[in-house]
């Protein structure tokens, strides 16, 4: 799958859909921000983030506490792949200011190993389901060859098999 959104202003791409695509984006980020606040309240969280719709790609925003969700994903993806991504999300709203700060290339990847074991506490997600929601994102982004892919998922799911290990 293949991300051919229009490289236009988002709300001319969603003022050009039909209306029961309208309909259905807003419905879908309606389900997304329920997630996003279930999630905050497990986290002890008070304030959530909101949901917003992008069309670019899937990312967590801490100086607005927004996590925004590519509206092409919020229509086309996979509806229990989306809910651990977006609880991916979560996760670096749940270190918000330390994930901000993160600036070493090794910083940034143990924030996204955070990030994914969060995910997997709020969703029972597995390292398999973890891999699956890597690869439907990469369809979404578009940036990833399959071999740059393939190692950013062995490398990621070997770091969060050894946080694991590490952790008991």
């Amino acid at each position: 799958m293949t991300n051919n959104l229009p490289r236009v202003p988002l709300s001319q791409w969603v003022n050009d859909l039909p209306q029961a695509q309208q309909d259905r984006l807003l419905e879908q980020i309606k389900m997304v921000q329920s997630w996003v606040n279930d999630f905050a309240q497990v986290l002890g969280k008070k304030r959530a983030p909101k949901a917003r719709i992008t069309n670019r790609v899937l990312y967590y925003a801490p100086w607005s506490n927004v996590v925004a969700v590519p509206a092409k994903m919020l229509l086309e993806a996979d509806g229990r792949l989306l809910r651990i991504a977006v609880a991916h999300e979560c996760g670096h709203f749940n270190r918000r200011w330390i994930s901000l700060f993160s600036r070493s290339d090794f910083s940034r990847l143990r924030e996204e190993i955070q990030a994914d074991r969060v995910a997997m506490a709020l969703t029972g997600a597995s390292l398999d389901d973890l891999d699956a929601v890597v690869r439907e994102l990469a369809d979404y982004e578009e940036y990833w060859s399959s071999e740059a892919l393939d190692s950013y998922i062995e490398q990621r799911r070997s770091l969060l098999q050894l946080a694991e290990t590490e952790a008991r």
